[in-house]
């Protein structure tokens, strides 16, 4: 069943349809008993658009306690902190992917980047900071 509500969610979010992908994931939530990686990504993006940080933050909470750490579940949540403009979370989750061996690759660091977008005086030196990371982890600009 976890599988119907993240497709479900995906398709709220090519639609736009922010609120209902919200009210799918809250479904998803109270019926299903093992939640999907799929569901949990979009579930954080969907959030990030309502501009509802606190139950971003919660989704993330709750995947990373049930869920290995991926590639695809750190990138929902730097999309997550970009749309916030949530700079600190983006470079954590950025650390929590580099600690735990889970490979970074270049849109992961890009999407940080795009956190620092309204940060105005301070925007560039943000974004040095995540472009400086991009030869630590042997990866090029695109």
């Amino acid at each position: 069943a976890t599988q119907v509500y993240a497709a479900t969610m995906h398709a709220a979010l090519r639609c736009r349809e922010y609120r209902a992908g919200a009210k799918i994931f809250e479904q998803c939530q109270a019926n299903c008993k093992f939640i999907g990686e799929a569901a949990y990504t979009a579930a954080l993006r969907i959030f990030a658009k309502l501009g509802d940080a606190t139950r971003v933050q919660q989704i993330w909470d709750d995947a990373l306690n049930r869920l290995k750490l991926s590639e695809f579940l750190g990138s929902a949540r730097i999309v997550a902190a970009a749309e916030a403009g949530d700079v600190e979370a983006a470079a954590d989750t950025l650390d929590k992917l580099n600690s735990t061996n889970v490979s970074v690759q270049t849109h992961h660091v890009n999407s940080a980047m795009r956190a620092c977008w309204g940060w105005n005086d301070r925007q560039h030196k943000a974004a040095k900071y995540f472009f400086d990371l991009l030869p630590k982890f042997g990866l090029s600009p695109t």
